[in-house]
């Protein structure tokens, strides 16, 4: 799965021939997503993707879009990978096009021409898809969690039962 992808496509072409389009980037080639990378580590970022159309004639590209992101867990501030993984169903359009069926759909918009950046695209799902605070599970993080306090069987004495007996 280390094939290179390339950077832009035309679009109609590959939903022309139904294309299928798979491969990884690097984190580097993405400048918003190594942003949130912890600084001189290595990730990666992939993409599988079926260009093809609807019975009803409409482009779509559909697969899965998934990274593997050196971060800091905000809970114990130790290293860790985040794995994302997310489906896509998008619907490429041109600029400027308007359409009815657009409003139900979850749309790309392309350049002009027509072309569509995978990188972007891969981008732009992988920080959709991101947490806004990633975190180790409970069970692998080095914060040590504290059990909730258990009840005391013993009646708690309320302080204000002394206001019942003033009326």
């Amino acid at each position: 799965m280390n094939q290179p992808l390339p950077v832009v496509v035309h679009c109609e072409d590959l939903v022309n021939r139904q294309a299928f389009l798979s491969g990884e980037l690097s984190v580097q080639q993405c400048p918003r997503l190594q942003e949130m990378c912890l600084e001189g580590k290595e990730g990666t970022v992939g993409v599988s993707l079926q260009f093809e159309r609807t019975p009803q004639g409409y482009a779509v590209i559909s697969g899965l879009v998934w990274a593997r992101l050196p971060v800091l867990c905000q809970r114990c501030l130790e290293p860790m990978t985040l794995t994302v993984e997310t489906s896509v169903m998008l619907h490429p359009v041109l600029p400027n096009t308007t359409a009815a069926w657009q409003e139900e759909k979850e749309v790309v918009v392309l350049d002009e021409e027509g072309l569509l950046s995978i990188v972007d695209l891969i981008e732009e799902e992988c920080l959709l898809s991101c947490p806004i605070v990633p975190k180790h599970p409970e069970t692998e993080c080095g914060v040590l969690f504290e059990q909730p306090p258990t009840e005391s069987k013993e009646k708690k004495i309320n302080p204000f039962a002394v206001l019942k007996g003033l009326s």
